[in-house]
């Protein structure tokens, strides 16, 4: 994860990020943490798509 962030790799570091999350929610096997997590999932990576878009804007 550190070498995806570094290189700014950033679809492959928040891939592997939500990949571990979920891993964890398997294995906790809770059905309402699950439905939880999946509902503030979405809205976080709309932000980090919109927060990305930005930054590429504002280095341009």
């Amino acid at each position: 994860m550190v070498g995806h962030f570094e290189a700014r790799r950033l679809a492959e570091y928040f891939g592997l990020n939500q990949q571990i999350h979920e891993g964890i929610l398997v294995v906790a096997r809770n059905e309402i943490l699950m439905v939880q997590y999946r509902s503030l999932a979405t809205q976080v990576r709309r932000a980090w798509f919109v927060a990305d878009m930005t930054a590429r804007r504002c280095n341009k």
